[in-house]
């Protein structure tokens, strides 16, 4: 019992198991980290685009020139 006992210790063949098993969870664990980092940022930019195309729609007036207009739409979409 005590020699298998030994020999079951300083077996190291599913080590290289455990080590491949908790790289390949580290790289799961970034990608979703980095995943959730660019919708988010993606979401944000959506958000200010949808924001400026709104005011956008409420600035368009016909007695204006259309290059009043867009200096208007630049100033407000600038503050978003």
């Amino acid at each position: 019992m005590r020699r298998r006992w030994r020999t079951f210790r300083h077996d190291e063949s599913g080590a290289t198991t455990v080590e491949f098993v908790v790289v390949a969870a580290m790289v799961v664990g970034l990608a979703v980290a980095v995943t959730a980092a660019i919708a988010t940022g993606a979401q944000t930019g959506a958000d200010r685009i949808a924001k400026c195309m709104e005011i956008q729609g409420k600035l368009i007036q016909k007695d204006i020139s259309y290059e009043k207009q867009l200096k208007r739409m630049q100033k407000r979409c600038a503050k978003i």
